[in-house]
């Protein structure tokens, strides 16, 4: 018989006689949890069972009564929390999105975009007006874009031009 086997048997009838302690029980558990059920030594399988019950019950939660109450009273708490939110919203909501659209309503203005600040433009020649500027500077932009483009390929021809005939004149030096 081995060191361990002996240590695990010599736990057992310690404890099944009620002279353990809890740091010899502790280690009694790991001992036994760490070997396979089907290599546990000779009656040694129903300590095993009854400390992984007992493992099992001080793990297990029980509600008792007060959990149900308090779990009944933190219900009712928030369905009444919930009902005080949705009739605060509602007394909220409801008139400003009324007073919106009376503002609507009532100003007769058609709103055809806004300016560079925001601003919304009621008048539709201003809007036309502001509309084409805003077309005309995209046109601009896209033309400054393709000329840049043909200042960076003429300027790198040119600077190509350059670098070949100062390798010539190096050449014709030597």
């Amino acid at each position: 018989m081995d060191k361990k086997t002996e240590r695990i048997k010599y736990l057992a009838d310690r404890y099944l006689e009620g002279q353990t302690d809890a740091e010899q029980e502790k280690e009694l558990a790991e001992m036994l949890g760490s070997i396979h059920k089907d290599n546990l030594p000779d009656g040694l399988s129903a300590v095993a069972a009854m400390l992984r019950g007992f493992k099992a019950v001080r793990e297990e939660k029980i509600q008792g009564p007060w959990d149900v109450a308090h779990s009944t009273i933190q219900a009712r708490r928030d369905k009444k929390r919930h009902t005080r939110l949705k009739r605060i919203i509602t007394a909220v909501a409801l008139p400003a999105v009324a007073a919106a659209a009376a503002a609507v309503i009532l100003s007769g203005r058609t709103i055809y975009g806004y300016d560079s600040e925001g601003r919304p433009i009621t008048d539709p020649e201003k809007a036309l007006a502001h509309a084409e500027c805003l077309q005309m500077l995209s046109g601009l932009e896209e033309s400054l874009r393709i000329a840049d483009g043909v200042a960076g390929m003429l300027g790198h021809t040119a600077q190509d031009r350059a670098t070949e005939a100062g390798s010539q004149e190096h050449a014709r030096q030597k």
